[in-house]
């Protein structure tokens, strides 16, 4: 079912507006620019959450919350800092389909000029441009951030570490094309981030992020934007078909399952046990 939310929805929610600095959206960033078929790759942000105003043209959204990533299978492969990719090939759908993946929460909104979008933090992403189009973003900080650099931080010494020790061809796949200066980085300028990051979570503890995040259903009604959005009804997850047969462990395996998110928070707990 598609709704029109009315304008009145700013009023009501000035809580969300209240969370804004200002300041900071001087620095929008115009880089959500592209012709009709183009695309984002499914993906979600560990950094903060995101506003995001189309200037012209039109954008199709596709979001999950938070804990439809499990289905979503993601990768730190190709690396690029702060994002987290699917495996998942969305383009195997047609445009104007909503991806058949079975158990999930898929809302799809439409952005049309004039329209902001106010992505959650941690909320997947696909884009695919209609028309030509030319969008701003701009990122809202929050307080569990600091936490998310130094999960971050740790990653990105591993993929440093891992991307100067194998062939040009392989680091080429592990790292997306922004990120290839991964491997040449100063492995000390990475230590002294993630010691900077690690003090300020020690000297700043907050509760666990299960205990913070709002529900689903708190997040789908209250926090979508004032945009067409519809919510596709929920579909039950399929049984897992047992593997029948086995494959060699490769090298991208283990780089997965080193960065994997819950390898990442078990060796901060470590780190902070250490302390």
């Amino acid at each position: 079912m598609e709704t029109n939310l009315p304008f009145g929805w700013v009023p009501t929610h000035l809580h969300i507006i209240e969370l804004i600095e200002y300041a900071a959206c001087v620095q929008c960033v115009v880089n959500n620019s592209g012709t009709a078929g183009a695309h984002t790759p499914c993906h979600y942000d560990t950094y903060g959450c995101n506003l995001v105003a189309q200037v012209s043209g039109k954008k199709r959204w596709i979001l999950y919350p938070p804990e439809d990533t499990p289905l979503l299978e993601p990768s730190r492969i190709p690396y690029e800092e702060s994002s987290v990719y699917s495996q998942i090939n969305f383009q195997r759908w047609k445009e104007t389909e909503v991806p058949d993946i079975s158990g999930s929460h898929p809302h799809v909104v439409i952005l049309y000029p004039g329209d902001v979008l106010f992505v959650p933090r941690h909320w997947w992403h696909y884009v695919h441009n209609v028309q030509l189009s030319i969008s701003i973003n701009t990122w809202l900080e929050r307080p569990e951030d600091e936490e998310a650099r130094l999960a971050e931080g740790l990653v990105k010494y591993f993929m440093a570490n891992i991307s100067r020790n194998i062939s040009p061809d392989l680091s080429s796949t592990l790292l997306n094309p922004n990120e290839e200066e991964t491997a040449f980085v100063e492995l000390e300028d990475v230590e002294n981030c993630i010691r900077h990051s690690f003090r300020y979570v020690m000297d700043h503890p907050h509760p666990s992020e299960s205990t913070r995040s709002p529900p689903l259903s708190m997040t789908a009604n209250n926090w979508m934007t004032p945009v067409t959005f519809s919510h596709v009804p929920l579909k039950s997850p399929e049984a897992k078909k047992p593997k029948t047969s086995t494959r060699d462990l490769k090298l991208f395996d283990i780089v997965r399952a080193f960065c994997d998110q819950r390898t990442v928070q078990t060796i901060i707990e470590v780190l902070k046990e250490q302390q």
